[in-house]
């Protein structure tokens, strides 16, 4: 009797081995400047396509983003629909971080690494010719400049350039922006904030909430 016992515990022991070795492996974890690359991928199919979800699900990353986003690669996206852009935001990203080591001891002689793979956005002539048709992405682009100056306090520089997408998206009337549009605004409303003294755009800001609302906008209202 003991030994049948015996043999009714061998599969199931066996079974339990099988049953780890099959056990998958975690998935590889992206670099940001990976997450980055396939955003900009997915904004070039949910625009084709004309979803708006799918643009939303990017457009919600852009807190990662912010975390992880530098003067390099900004100038380097941006590039991308203006070969000419030079500006130079590497001095800001300097001034953030020596407050940055000055605040924190800790932390002195260390070079924080933002973006662990830049490579992955090193693209084709052929990808860059694509992403530079798609308005989309250009806005997106535009978007992660904003976050970038208010990040780095340069609010000022942040309201102008937040204003002058407004401008531009008021000429324009595509849902696919709308999730992008509704985030500089609020990025705009932001930066005046933080100058005290937001009364002066309670015209503009009345304007584009009659607007979303004439164009049933949800994002936007």
């Amino acid at each position: 009797m003991s030994s049948s016992k015996d043999e009714s515990k061998k599969p199931t022991e066996e079974g339990k081995k099988e049953e780890k070795k099959e056990t998958p492996a975690p998935p590889k974890k992206l670099a940001p400047s990976e997450v980055l690359r396939n955003g900009l991928i997915s904004l070039e199919k949910a625009a084709a396509l004309k979803n708006i979800k799918n643009i939303s699900g990017v457009i919600h990353q852009i807190t990662f983003f912010r975390k992880h986003i530098n003067a390099r690669i900004l100038t380097k996206l941006t590039q991308i629909f203006d070969p000419s852009y030079a500006e130079d935001l590497a001095s800001l990203e300097v001034q953030k971080a020596d407050q940055e080591m000055e605040v924190d001891e800790k932390s002195k002689g260390q070079k924080k690494e933002v973006v662990d793979n830049e490579e992955a956005l090193n693209f084709q002539p052929k990808v860059i010719t694509r992403f530079s048709r798609v308005l989309e992405i250009e806005l997106f682009v535009s978007l992660l400049r904003l976050v970038f100056f208010i990040d780095h306090k340069q609010y000022t520089k942040a309201e102008e350039f937040s204003h002058d997408l407004i401008l531009r998206f008021k000429t324009l009337n595509r849902r696919t922006l709308d999730p992008i549009s509704a985030k500089v605004v609020y990025y705009y409303s932001f930066s005046v904030e933080k100058q005290n003294k937001l009364q002066t755009i309670r015209p503009l800001l009345f304007e584009l909430y009659r607007t979303a609302c004439l164009q049933h906008d949800e994002l936007g209202q």
